[in-house]
């Protein structure tokens, strides 16, 4: 299978508590260019940079590729503006009576950022990042085919199931008018689902994805425990063509 999509990554209200924090922090500076940089200030701004390495926003263009290895074996490569992820996956059920297939699936992605939209706004400056992320989705649905004459055949599908995430994150920034760095370290998780459906004819079908993910983070800075989470959506849309 080849699928070819774009994927959007809604900001977070962490990601706009950066831009605020940044700004705030800009703003007393300028009004008094004597002001001394406050724990409270620091405090805001580290949580910011977090936040931002946590749920980079934007949209993403991927290209991926899936080859069947084995019997009920197959694995998948995919790139993308923002990552490299590289997957293999265990089919447990494959069809039969019930007409419902099953997969187990483990992957690890790549993160590849280099801070541009921040960089831009003047804000923060991302100087390394780097993030790994363990990915294992439990995926069920089902499948149908049905000619429709002159050789031509109308297909679709619909998958739904649970995904968790395990995400190791280190970041090292600096506000853009203060000499101030931060170096973080920490692990993250995911806890959630995903849903969607392709329709076409085949082997061609596009296809429509949403996933919606509980980030679970408390990572302890300047020796205070920051609670870093929130609900994370995550919709994709594009083309695939299946061989």
């Amino acid at each position: 299978m080849v699928s070819a999509g774009n994927n959007v990554s809604v900001p977070a209200s962490r990601i706009v508590d950066t831009i605020d924090a940044a700004t705030n922090l800009e703003e007393k500076l300028r009004n008094n260019p004597q002001y001394q940089v406050t724990a409270e200030d620091r405090a805001q701004y580290e949580d910011a940079v977090l936040g931002l390495a946590l749920n980079q926003p934007g949209a993403a263009a991927d290209f991926m590729i899936r080859y069947g290895v084995a019997k009920h074996f197959d694995a998948g490569l995919r790139y993308s503006s923002t990552g490299v992820h590289l997957d293999a996956k265990y089919q447990f059920l494959d069809g039969g009576a019930t007409g419902w297939h099953g997969a187990l699936s483990l992957g690890v992605r790549r993160h590849l950022f280099s801070g541009l939209l921040f960089d831009v706004l003047d804000k923060i400056d991302i100087n390394d990042f780097s993030r790994t992320d363990v990915e294992v989705p439990l995926l069920f649905g089902r499948s149908f085919r049905q000619k429709i004459g002159g050789g031509l055949s109308l297909s679709g599908r619909t998958w739904f199931g649970p995904k968790v995430i395990f995400s190791k994150v280190a970041v090292d920034a600096k506000l853009g008018t203060i000499d101030e760095t931060l170096t973080l370290e920490d692990r993250m998780y995911y806890a959630g689902a995903l849903a969607g459906g392709a329709f076409g004819i085949a082997p061609i079908e596009l296809f429509a994805e949403i996933t919606v993910l509980n980030l679970v983070a408390k990572p302890t800075i300047a020796s205070r425990q920051r609670d870093l989470g929130g609900i994370i959506v995550m919709p994709t849309v594009g083309v695939q063509a299946r061989f």
